[in-house]
């Protein structure tokens, strides 16, 4: 199975700013080496087929950066459970703390 999610970023410089909006870029922090995961634009998607029986959570942390001067960021942890043993439908969990 694999997984995709959208990440958003909701800015209140951007309420102020209706026609020069901020962008924002993503990414994965900490230790990364062994994630199935992989940021491409504001995208989250595994890089391989998720198994509930080899491993069903996954705890991620995402930073977003604003395109503003100066350059600001948040920091957000997720974890990403397979809660169902489904071999056909994909059943996913993102859950913030």
């Amino acid at each position: 199975m694999s997984f995709s999610a959208l990440l958003s970023t909701a800015d209140p410089d951007n309420a102020n700013q209706p026609t020069n909006r901020q962008s924002f870029t993503y990414r994965l922090m900490g230790d990364t080496a062994g994630l199935p995961f992989v940021i491409d634009g504001d995208a989250l998607n595994s890089t391989s087929s998720l198994n509930y029986e080899a491993h069903s959570s996954w705890n991620i942390t995402v930073q977003s950066l604003d395109s503003g001067d100066p350059q600001l960021s948040v920091v957000m942890d997720f974890q990403i459970s397979v809660v169902g043993k489904c071999h056909v439908c994909g059943n996913f969990k993102a859950v913030h703390p």
